[in-house]
């Protein structure tokens, strides 16, 4: 099965002579406007997304766990966060999901971009005062190298960003592109810069941790899939701080079926093909958590899961994160 769905030529000569392409089933067209192939993208990801990720359940390959997830999300870090299980039913889903986050990736950064983003976000807090007043700051006053300081602020981009990440909403994704892009290329010069300096360094392996809740369901479902592979849909937030993250497990909830979790997640440096991941403490509203993010799509097996050795006797999760060659090798 080819792993290449969709090929778009962007191209400013349309006279030039196109028969070639009608050899190639996946070229969509070739386009002169970047409006009209962010429109056909759009259509594309969204017709994509509706058969393979909805019709297989993909989350968890469980319809009742999928629910359980959305419903338990509370716009904070504690809570679980959505995955896509690799395996031999899902193989495609979860490449494709992969593939949508390089279309989104590779579409042009214009100015109608960042203008559909504007209007989205104002539609959808239309409600919100303090939200359309952060809205509009952002307009006056974005640039790009300043989407680490925007996302770290938990405003109405880091809300709306998890909502649309979480829910596999492809149409809001789509919306807001602009800063998605933004912010996973800031995010990847900072971890190519870290990995720049760490060159000199000996160590190869860094260790990070991430505390929350977790339903019952959920974790039993952890239990069935070790040893598995799995990827993320959103960014993903950790902390360098073992006991930050224990203080977040720690925390209270009312929900009864939710249990505490602690995330053990080992970093091989130099890691050539994964996506980024980089401490973003500097541009954090709260630098003395030591926060460290991987972008939306990294790669983890799920290696094993033990307890925690204190009186809590936290169950812990051990993730590794893992270079997407090594993930084709597997498959091949």
């Amino acid at each position: 099965m080819s792993l290449i769905s969709f090929i778009y030529i962007y191209c400013s000569r349309l006279s030039l002579n196109i028969d070639w392409i009608k050899d190639y089933s996946q070229i969509q067209g070739i386009y002169n406007n970047s409006i009209k192939l962010g429109e056909q993208i759009k259509q594309d990801l969204h017709q994509s997304s509706q058969s393979d990720y909805i019709n297989n359940n993909y989350l968890y390959s469980n319809s009742t766990t999928n629910q359980l997830d959305l419903q338990t999300y509370n716009e904070t870090t504690t809570t679980s966060f959505p995955w896509i299980v690799y395996n031999q039913e899902q193989a495609h889903v979860f490449l494709a999901h992969q593939h949508t986050i390089d279309t989104l990736l590779s579409m042009p950064h214009t100015k109608e971009s960042c203008d559909e983003m504007i209007v989205e976000c104002r539609r959808f807090y239309h409600n919100n005062v303090p939200a359309l007043t952060e809205i509009n700051t952002f307009n006056q006053s974005y640039n790009s190298n300043i989407a680490l300081q925007w996302y770290s602020r938990s405003g109405f981009l880091y809300r709306r960003i998890n909502q649309v990440l979480r829910s596999n909403n492809i149409d809001g994704m789509f919306k807001i592109r602009y800063f998605l892009k933004d912010l996973y290329t800031q995010l990847n010069e900072l971890y190519r810069q870290e990995n720049l300096c760490n060159s000199h360094q000996q160590q190869d392996i860094i260790m990070v941790y991430r505390g929350q809740h977790m339903s019952k369901a959920e974790f039993e479902y952890f239990q069935k899939i070790q040893g598995n592979i799995i990827s993320i849909n959103t960014f993903l937030s950790t902390t360098k701080s073992f006991q930050t993250a224990l203080d977040f497990a720690n925390s209270s909830t009312e929900n009864n079926d939710m249990i505490p979790i602690m995330f053990f997640i080992k970093i091989h440096q130099f890691y050539e093909y994964v996506r980024p991941v980089a401490n973003i403490s500097k541009f954090s509203v709260f630098p003395d958590e030591e926060e460290v993010l991987f972008a939306m799509g990294s790669i983890f097996r799920v290696e094993n899961i033990d307890m925690l050795n204190t009186i809590d006797n936290i169950p812990i999760i051990y993730l590794t994160l893992m270079d997407i060659k090594e993930l084709m090798n597997n498959n091949s």
